[in-house]
């Protein structure tokens, strides 16, 4: 694992009910809403990571309307992607 190579990593949730806390060593973890720009936009200048692996999404979108899946989805992954680059067009 990446922690156990001695490399920092942060695992971002919306509601994680553990965000602030240091679960073991070399791991954080933090709550951020990433279907909000701005709010993804600070995580990534504070953290300033060397590597963003995007994972998130609605879990289980069977249980949710096609349009807000589609629309959390997409915006947050959009959002990612343009405050990883920092400015860069994409």
């Amino acid at each position: 694992m990446l922690a156990d190579e001695g490399h920092t990593v942060i695992g971002v949730d919306k509601t994680h009910p553990g965000s602030g806390t240091k679960v073991r060593d070399n791991v954080e973890l933090k709550s951020c809403d990433l279907s909000t720009h701005g709010a993804i936009a600070e995580l990534i200048q504070e953290v300033d990571p060397d590597v963003i692996v995007h994972l998130a999404a609605i879990p289980n979108p069977e249980v949710h309307p096609g349009t807000q899946v589609f629309e959390n989805n997409v915006m947050s992954t959009y959002n990612v992607l343009t405050a990883a680059g920092r400015g860069i067009s994409l």
